[in-house]
């Protein structure tokens, strides 16, 4: 064969897609590297950060530290009440159109 002439060939198919929501809160990654291996991964901006804080002392940090956490667990309680109603509306409308739930 000549150098010339590249034979290709594939020995890796990977899709990579990204889907996000209409107010960009929710985003969902599919990728799928054998046909049928499907993996999603789901995430929500608004609990990407962790609490954290800073102060002029240990104690005023922890002090901050702990309100941070405290809303944390607000955004968090609010995001997943979100999500369990979503997962539920999803099985109502696969259970109506009997599909399976995956």
């Amino acid at each position: 064969m000549s150098e010339d002439n590249i034979q290709w060939k594939i020995s890796l198919r990977k899709t990579h897609e990204e889907i996000v929501s209409s107010d960009s809160r929710w985003s969902m990654i599919r990728n799928e590297t054998t046909p049928g291996a499907t993996e999603l991964f789901l995430s929500n901006i608004e609990l990407l950060l962790s609490p954290c804080c800073h102060g002029a002392s240990i104690i005023e940090c922890f002090e901050k530290f702990l309100v941070e956490c405290d809303r944390y667990a607000e955004r968090l309680a609010r995001v997943r009440s979100i999500a369990e109603k979503q997962l539920e509306t999803m099985r109502s409308n696969a259970r109506k159109n009997k599909e399976p739930l995956t």
